[in-house]
């Protein structure tokens, strides 16, 4: 920063790092939370899939109307349908969410800083989630869960895993945004100067 000027856009403002950091760790945060509901919400969905098509092949359709079937529908299936429209909302109010924090503290490049930081997200996510699900089905094989109870029973352990899954995406996200709009001030502060040295 030269004597009397700006500061320098290289750097971060106390305000934008903590919008950073809590629009990064609430818009990730929901966003993990979603993922792990629709994850949830795909279990009971593939099986009665699976099981309705395997059905349909062998029966000519008349599985669909057996009175079992229709109370397997509505016990996993309306459930698991409540659940994934749930968890897109969710999802959408965390990124609505992070980006109005952001444009609060008058940071730009909202879009660009949120796929930056979903872009290095990915794969700690996805060994996180792959992580936590062993754990789970490791615990679920120890139990002694009915057949028929098998997916509501293990509700403890998922409400655990997903706890778990989504605070490590809430701090996850956080550094991530927080590391993608110091980048970006950085490479405006390169930019500022370049400019500012071709015009003198």
């Amino acid at each position: 920063m030269t004597d009397g000027g700006p500061p320098s856009r290289s750097q971060l403002a106390p305000r934008e790092r903590r919008a950073a950091l809590v629009s990064g760790a609430l818009g990730f945060g929901l966003l993990k939370l979603s993922l792990d509901g629709l994850a949830l919400a795909g279990i009971p969905a593939v099986f009665l899939g699976g099981y309705l098509l395997l059905g349909l092949a062998l029966t000519e359709g008349e599985i669909v109307s057996e009175p079992d079937v229709q109370q397997q529908l509505v016990y996993y299936g309306l459930p698991a349908a409540v659940l994934a429209s749930a968890s897109i909302i969710v999802a959408a109010c965390g990124l609505t969410a992070r980006r109005r924090i952001l444009r609060r503290a008058g940071i730009p490049g909202r879009a660009a800083i949120g796929w930056s930081a979903f872009g290095v997200l990915i794969i700690p996510w996805l060994l996180s989630f792959a992580a936590l699900a062993f754990a789970t089905l490791g615990i679920a094989s120890t139990q002694n869960y009915s057949p028929n109870d098998l997916y509501w029973a293990m509700w403890p352990i998922f409400v655990v895993a997903v706890t778990v899954d989504t605070a490590f995406g809430a701090v996850t996200g956080a550094f991530a945004t927080l590391w993608m709009t110091h980048l970006r001030a950085r490479r405006a502060g390169r930019a500022t100067a370049a400019w500012s040295g071709a015009a003198g």
